[in-house]
């Protein structure tokens, strides 16, 4: 008696397994990278609703405490929010990083 060729019982147009769908692609947003992003490379839905920031300077030392940065005529420390949504997330030596809905941006 020859094989019998089974197959898997998958409704025909149906994948076997869908891959994983993140938050905010399934919200519409764009999903954010793992790295930082200079400002106009953020997706234009982000820059769209980004809050008014004026960044007037920074100052990065090695004591973590100390660094801060000056962001809309307010002196902030690491962690801190500059507008709503906005945390100022790193001061380094070559500038700051901002984080708006998980996208790590310099601007």
């Amino acid at each position: 008696m020859a094989p019998v060729a089974t197959t898997s019982p998958v409704a025909a147009g149906t994948a076997a397994a869908d891959p994983p769908v993140s938050k905010s692609a399934a919200a519409g947003m764009p999903t954010p990278p793992d790295r930082v992003l200079a400002f106009h490379e953020l997706p234009e839905t982000i820059r769209a609703a980004l809050p008014a920031l004026a960044v007037s300077g920074f100052s990065y030392t090695d004591e973590p405490q100390a660094r801060m940065a000056v962001i809309n005529d307010r002196i902030l420390r690491e962690g801190e929010h500059a507008a709503e949504g906005v945390r100022l997330e790193r001061v380094g030596n070559d500038g700051i990083v901002l984080n708006y809905r998980g996208f790590r941006f310099r601007p």
